[in-house]
């Protein structure tokens, strides 16, 4: 056969193998954001794989997981609890890439936080105080919150979610709320305002990936985690101009995930009745 005949039978069994993902990130940022930052990526990794990728919109983390459990979304952009809670529910769920923070890592960290005038200098002098955290799915909201206090031996229950890592910063520095949690990338952008950091977690794995095995064969989701970690655009300048319209989230590339790296979230998940 030629070269010609084979390229061509090629694009064909392409074409027929061809699907539509419906891939579905986590409500983190406004619509606006989202759109304009995920549909570059989903407009890359489909010429990658000759696939057609959906963007669909979620109101909230538990909008998103209740989707994905009812298989209205096939591939997702999720925090760690998020898929620890969504695992307990589908096996069928998979985590394939985590992704790089801008120094390469592929861990982040949360933190608790007061005003930097604040007279609370420790976890145990928030007892009984009022909390802000971030929504009741994210990892460095309830979650982070509850592993910390419980480690001071303190109860966590003054507590509301304020929606957002931003509002959660807001509500510290005016004072309506007298610590919060949120993510440490956050509480970095955000101290200028007067906030002091007073806790910081152990490092947690990487914002992940995670397809339903039962929606996306097996090559095909090889050639999603082979595109995506193909990339390294922390050192490679093509790379670079490929990544640079994507949203922070994703934009510094990734590294392959694997099911232990989040056993211990899903562990101390199954143990937290307020977010099961």
């Amino acid at each position: 056969m030629t070269k010609l005949a084979i390229a061509l039978m090629f694009i064909w069994f392409s074409i027929l193998n061809a699907q539509e993902i419906r891939f579905a990130p986590i409500p983190k940022e406004s619509v606006e954001t989202i759109e304009k930052g995920y549909k570059p990526f989903l407009n890359w990794l489909s010429k990658q794989t000759g696939d057609k990728y959906t963007l669909v919109m979620t109101l909230d983390y538990k909008d998103l997981t209740s989707k994905i459990e009812k298989g209205e979304i096939d591939m997702a952009y999720l925090g760690p609890l998020p898929y620890a809670i969504i695992k307990q529910h589908i096996n069928s769920i998979v985590p394939i890439v985590k992704f790089l923070d801008e120094s390469g890592k592929p861990t982040y960290t949360c933190s608790i936080i007061v005003r930097a005038n604040s007279n609370i200098k420790s976890l145990k002098e928030l007892e009984n105080k009022k909390i802000s955290l971030t929504q009741k799915y994210s990892t460095c909201g309830y979650y982070n919150a509850k592993i910390a206090f419980d480690q001071e031996g303190i109860p966590l229950s003054q507590y509301s979610f304020a929606g957002s890592h931003s509002k959660v910063a807001f509500n510290v520095t005016t004072g309506t709320s007298d610590g919060g949690s949120l993510q440490t990338s956050y509480y970095n952008k955000y101290q200028y305002l007067g906030l002091r950091k007073i806790y910081e977690s152990k490092p947690l794995p990487g914002f992940l990936i995670a397809v339903n095995k039962n929606k996306i064969d097996s090559n095909k989701i090889s050639a999603i985690k082979k595109a995506i970690t193909t990339l390294s655009p922390l050192t490679n300048p093509k790379d670079r101009e490929i990544t640079k319209d994507w949203i922070d989230n994703i934009r510094y590339g990734a590294v392959e995930a694997k099911e232990e790296d989040y056993a211990a979230i899903i562990h101390n998940a199954k143990n937290m009745s307020d977010i099961r």
